[in-house]
C-alpha cells in the first residue's frame, strides 16, 4: 500500500511522456491556447523580459504586452529553455510533473480522510480521468494551477482539523498561486468558506481566517489591476477582467435550457468522470455524502455557472472542468471506503486492492489515451492556420510584420460579448509579429495600416468569406505568394510605390 501510489504515478508518468505528448503543439488539441502559451514563454527569453509584462505576437507593431494571468508557468518554462534550448518539451514536462504532483497531493489528502485503500482507488480514478490525461500533455498553465488548487484544499482541511498557523499560511500561499496562474481557481474560496461553515462553523469567528481571505483577494486583485492596465495601455487582452472575451454567463443564457445538456455532459466527461458520477448517486441515495463533498459540489456548481460561456462549450472550455476532478476523486474514494468492508475478500485487501487499482487505472487511462489522439480532437496536418504558418515560415524572416485572418468571429452572438478571435498559430509557427483580423470582418483599414507600417505579408488561412473591396485592394497592392486552395493563401504585400509583379501561384503547395 505504501509503495503502490508511487509505482502507479511513476508508470503513468512514463506512459504519458511516451504516448500522450503531441508531435507539435499547434496541430494538437487546444493548439490555439498552446501556441499562445509557448509564444509568451519564448518571448521571455528576450533580453530585459519581465514576468509582469508578458508579450504575445499578435499585438501589431507594438511591444505586444497583454492582459493575462500571472505567467509563472511560462516564466518557469523559459527558465528551462535557457538551459536546454528552444523547445516545446519543457512546457510539456512541467505540465506532466505538476499533474503528477497534484495526484500525489490528492492521494495524501484521501489517505488522511479515508485510509490507504480508498486513497489508492481514488488515485487510480484520478489518473484515468480525461482532464488530467489531456492537460498534463499540453503546453498550458492549467496543470500547474491545479497543483496549487489541490494544495490549498489540503491545507484548508488540515487547518479545520487542527487550526495551526502553518496550515493557514500554506492555504493562503497555495490559493494565491492557484488564482494568479488561473483566475478561475478563485472559486476555491467558496469551497473554503462552505467547508468551514459546514464542518467547523466556530472557526469562522477567528480573525486570522478572515485576514487570510482578505490577503488572498488583495494580492490577486492588485495583480489583476496591473494586468488590466496593460490592456488599457496596449489594447491586447485574454479577457481576464474586461476588454474582450468575457467568460461570464448572461441571464438569457442561464435561462436557456438548451445550454445545460452540454454542461452536464462536459462535467462528467471532462470533470469528475463516470465513476465519480456513479459514486455521487450511491452516496446521495445512501445518505453518506460528507460535508466536504457537499462544499466541493456547491463551489464547483457556482463556478461552472459563473463561467457558463466557456464551461458549456466543447470547443472553448473543456479544460475549465479540470477542477471538478477533485470532487470526482473524493466521491470515488468515499464510495470505495463504504463498500470495501462488505467485500468477502477484505482480509487480503493489501494484495487485491493494488492489483485491482492498477487494472482500473490502466483501463481508464487506455480509453482516455485513445481519445487523446482521436482525429476529431487532434487536427494534425489539415488545419489551415497550421498549414499557412508553416508555409509563411519558409517565406518570412523571424520577427517580420504580417497581417493574418483568423478563424473566429469578432463577437460571440449567443452571449453578446467581444470574442477572443486572435488566432496565434500562424504567428507562432512562422515566428512573426503583426495584426490579426476576425473571420467575419474584412478590416481593410487594418490591412492598409499594416502595409503602411511595413507588413510584408497578408495571410488568409480559411477563405471563409469573400469581400469585393478587399479582393480589389489585394489585386492592386499584393501578389499571391502561396495558394493552397482550401488551406488558404499568402499574399506578398508590395511596398508603397513598387511596381506590380506577376503572381506566383502554388496550387499544390
Amino acid at each position: 500500500m505504501r509503495l503502490a501510489p508511487w509505482v502507479l504515478v511513476g508508470i503513468w508518468l512514463v506512459g504519458q511522456s511516451i504516448w500522450a505528448f503531441p508531435k507539435e503543439i499547434a496541430d494538437d488539441w487546444m493548439g490555439w491556447r498552446q501556441a499562445d502559451t509557448q509564444t509568451i514563454a519564448r518571448n521571455f527569453l528576450e533580453p530585459g523580459a519581465n514576468i509582469l509584462y508578458p508579450r504575445i505576437n499578435w499585438g501589431g507593431d507594438g511591444p505586444g504586452y497583454v492582459e493575462t494571468e500571472f505567467q509563472l508557468y511560462t516564466w518557469l518554462t523559459a527558465g528551462v529553455m535557457r538551459v536546454v534550448g528552444l523547445s516545446e518539451r519543457p512546457g510539456l514536462f512541467l505540465s506532466l510533473l505538476a499533474m503528477a504532483g497534484a495526484g500525489l497531493v490528492l492521494h495524501r489528502l484521501l489517505t488522511a480522510r479515508f485510509g490507504a485503500a480508498p486513497a489508492l482507488f481514488g488515485l487510480a480514478v484520478f489518473l484515468g480521468l480525461r482532464g488530467p490525461v489531456f492537460l498534463s500533455s499540453t503546453v498550458q498553465p492549467d496543470a500547474l494551477c491545479f497543483l496549487f488548487y489541490c494544495l490549498s484544499i489540503e491545507a484548508l482541511i488540515a487547518w479545520i482539523e487542527r487550526p495551526a498557523a502553518g496550515a493557514l499560511v500554506l492555504m493562503v500561499v497555495a490559493t494565491i498561486l492557484a488564482a494568479l496562474v488561473k483566475a478561475t481557481a478563485l472559486h476555491v474560496g467558496i469551497f473554503q468558506f462552505l467547508a468551514v461553515l459546514l464542518v467547523a462553523p466556530k472557526l469562522l469567528r477567528r480573525a486570522g481566517l478572515w485576514l487570510a481571505w482578505a490577503g488572498i483577494l488583495a494580492v490577486v486583485g492588485l495583480y489583476m489591476v496591473h494586468a488590466h492596465r496593460l490592456f488599457v495601455d496596449y489594447d491586447n487582452t485574454f479577457g481576464i477582467i474586461a476588454g474582450g472575451d468575457s467568460k461570464f454567463a448572461t441571464l438569457g443564457t442561464l435561462l436557456d435550457a438548451r445550454n445545460y445538456p452540454s454542461l452536464v455532459r462536459l462535467s462528467i466527461v471532462w470533470g469528475f468522470g463516470a465513476l465519480g458520477a456513479a459514486a455521487a448517486v450511491f452516496l446521495a441515495v445512501t445518505r453518506r455524502l460528507d460535508r466536504v463533498a457537499i462544499a466541493l459540489g456547491i463551489a464547483n456548481l457556482v463556478y461552472l455557472l459563473v463561467a457558463f460561456r466557456y464551461t458549456r462549450s466543447e470547443w472553448n472550455g473543456p479544460h475549465y472542468h479540470l477542477f471538478t476532478a477533485v470532487l470526482g476523486t473524493w466521491l470515488a474514494a468515499a464510495a470505495f471506503s463504504h463498500l470495501k468492508d462488505r467485500m468477502p475478500w477484505k482480509q487480503r485487501a493489501h494484495v487485491w486492492v493494488p492489483v485491482a487499482c492498477g487494472v482500473l487505472c490502466a483501463t481508464l487511462y487506455g480509453a482516455q489515451l485513445a481519445r487523446r489522439h482521436a482525429p476529431s480532437l487532434v487536427l494534425w496536418e489539415k488545419n489551415p492556420a497550421v498549414a499557412m504558418g508553416k508555409a509563411l515560415r519558409a517565406l518570412a524572416a523571424p520577427g517580420s510584420l504580417v497581417a493574418v485572418r483568423s478563424s473566429a468571429d469578432a463577437r460571440d452572438q449567443a452571449f453578446g460579448t467581444v470574442n477572443n478571435f486572435e488566432d496565434p498559430r500562424v504567428f507562432y509557427l512562422a515566428n512573426v509579429r503583426g495584426w490579426v483580423l476576425p473571420a467575419d470582418e474584412a478590416r481593410l483599414d487594418i490591412i492598409r495600416l499594416a502595409a503602411d507600417r511595413g507588413a510584408a505579408f497578408y495571410v488568409d488561412p480559411y477563405r471563409k468569406r469573400g469581400d469585393a473591396e478587399l479582393d480589389g485592394w489585394l489585386a492592386d497592392h499584393a501578389d499571391i505568394a502561396v495558394d493552397r486552395g482550401e488551406l488558404g493563401r499568402i499574399f506578398r504585400l508590395r511596398r508603397p510605390g513598387a511596381p506590380g509583379a506577376t503572381p506566383l501561384t502554388q496550387p499544390g503547395g
